[in-house]
């Protein structure tokens, strides 16, 4: 997850290490580094990511050059926030296979959750030229564009992510905030009603309607937008803090400014 609710989509690969097994002590190792390796891909794929890292870092220890450990221990590390940690692995992946474009993805992902926007579009654009279909770099990078301001790549990169895969809540959810951005409420709408629909517990999505309907003062809405935020996550001041300026605008006690969005 990013700031504000907003995701980047990442998915571990499903290889098999492709070691060549024979016969004598460097088979037993390679047979040895397969079943870690293994055992690393069944643990992302449970969710189970410290035993992911503990897996994969076992295949690295018998097999250093085993490209697809360093990409799942990097996806692994990504998913407990070690973002420092991912960016290595995902960097050793790419310089063990530097064709492979889930490595630029994740690594784009672990780069957006350090703020460090130029860099994951850059490897997002990598992944993208690699393989134009990665529906996830294109949300990856909808969002980096996003945070960057530049909210016309965003939408086109969002629009894309769509296409792709119609089921991406984090596309429309980034792609209403780009367009609140710019003003275009009537477009932003359906993009943040999607989001929901496709996702309940799209938080970003809740707080951004929220935002467009407290400045079109449909304070009801507003306020059933923010509360949903805010039960996702009590202690989220983005929604508590247009909350109350919804309340206090709707008793007529509050300037009518536009209230900040969350970051």
């Amino acid at each position: 997850m990013t700031r504000t609710g907003h995701y980047v989509a990442m998915t571990l690969l499903g290889l098999t290490a492709g070691l060549a097994v024979g016969t004598g002590p460097a088979a037993a190792q390679s047979a040895a580094a397969i079943a870690a390796s293994q055992r690393c891909l069944n643990d992302g794929s449970k969710a189970d990511y410290p035993a992911a890292v503990t897996d994969c870092t076992q295949t690295i220890k018998l097999d250093p050059k085993n490209a697809v450990a360093f990409l799942n221990r990097c996806a692994a590390y990504e998913k407990l926030r070690n973002y420092t940690a991912a960016i290595a692995d995902c960097t050793q992946t790419i310089g063990l296979d530097p064709k492979n474009p889930s490595a630029y993805s994740v690594r784009c992902a672990a780069y957006v959750n350090t703020g460090n926007y130029t860099g994951a579009v850059t490897d997002c654009s990598e992944a993208i030229a690699l393989d134009p279909n990665y529906a996830d770099a294109y949300t990856n990078r909808c969002y980096s564009n996003l945070q960057s301001g530049n909210n016309a790549a965003a939408i086109a990169d969002c629009g894309q992510a769509i296409t792709l895969n119609p089921k991406e809540d984090a596309a429309y959810a980034n792609r209403c905030s780009a367009y609140d951005n710019m003003k275009n409420e009537a477009s932003a709408v359906p993009d943040c009603r999607q989001a929901i629909t496709l996702n309940p517990k799209n938080m970003a999505a809740h707080v951004t309607l929220g935002v467009i309907y407290l400045q079109q003062k449909n304070y009801a809405g507003a306020v059933a937008e923010l509360d949903q935020a805010i039960a996702l996550a009590p202690s989220f001041s983005a929604a508590k803090m247009p909350r109350l300026r919804t309340i206090e605008m709707r008793s007529g006690s509050a300037p009518r400014n536009r209230p900040r969005r969350p970051d």
